[in-house]
């Protein structure tokens, strides 16, 4: 994210916090997404996430030369 970004979500959180269209709790959870989005993570600091990846082998070391399709 580029700082005109970062700055303009955060106008947009600020903005519609002071337009009554968002809680307090709303505020602080979209700055926490900010935050978020800028460390490149999802908030799930220490927990580990299975990814496909984890449980298949990728696709080039698939051998579908006896895949029939019905």
């Amino acid at each position: 994210m580029t700082i005109t970004e970062i700055t303009n979500q955060v106008k947009n959180v600020k903005n519609s916090y002071l337009n009554d269209e968002i809680t307090t709790e709303e505020l602080i959870e979209g700055l926490e997404d900010i935050i978020h989005e800028v460390e490149g993570n999802d908030g799930l600091d220490g927990m580990v996430v299975a990814t496909d990846d984890d449980f298949y082998q990728d696709f080039e070391g698939v051998d579908f030369t006896q895949l029939k399709v019905d």
